[in-house]
């Protein structure tokens, strides 16, 4: 039988092993620990050692995980940083990021989305097309406003881009 290793006072991330509690079912070291946000969380010890787990969970959804709107979070993120996802051509390939507090902290987001109106019937939106997502260029609306919004946008690209081409032809 191996020797329970003594992990605690050290930090894996954002926690602090504080005491072993016990076992799981197949014999796992079980410990207590807490993390910078001040939630206390049990985990496993291998988890903790491998750097599978850093947090108590508050910056990955803690508990939110198949909500629609900690989709909308990961989707968002997909989208600005992930180049195998089927979008990003449209948004990080065109530069398009997500502010870092975001990134970093879906609570943060979340909180914005509750005080600026989500609802699971609205889909976010970038006020300016060319900007982020980030507290000030976002708002809540429709998936019908959303999709109207982004109709008007390619009949202004498609007359702008007739216009260029006319000009071209007139001048040479």
């Amino acid at each position: 039988m191996s020797k329970i290793k003594d992990i605690s006072g050290r930090r894996f991330g954002s926690l602090l092993a504080l005491e072993r509690v016990g076992s799981n079912k197949l014999g796992h070291s079980l410990w207590l620990c807490e993390c910078d946000c001040g939630n206390v969380a049990v985990n496993l010890s291998n988890r903790l050692l491998t750097g599978n787990t850093k947090t108590c969970g508050c910056r990955n959804g803690h508990g939110m995980r198949y909500t629609r709107i900690y989709r909308t979070w990961l989707n968002m993120k997909q989208r600005c940083f992930n180049p195998r996802q089927e979008n990003y051509k449209y948004y990080g390939a065109k530069g398009i990021k997500v502010c870092k507090e975001w990134t970093e902290d879906f609570k943060a987001f979340l909180s914005w989305a509750v005080d600026n109106g989500y609802k699971n019937n609205l889909t976010i939106d970038r006020k300016n097309n060319k900007k982020g997502y980030n507290p000030e260029n976002c708002q809540w609306v429709t998936i019908g406003k959303n999709v109207k919004k982004k109709d008007i946008t390619k009949k202004v690209r498609k007359n702008m881009s007739n216009a260029a081409k006319k000009r071209r032809v007139n001048y040479g």
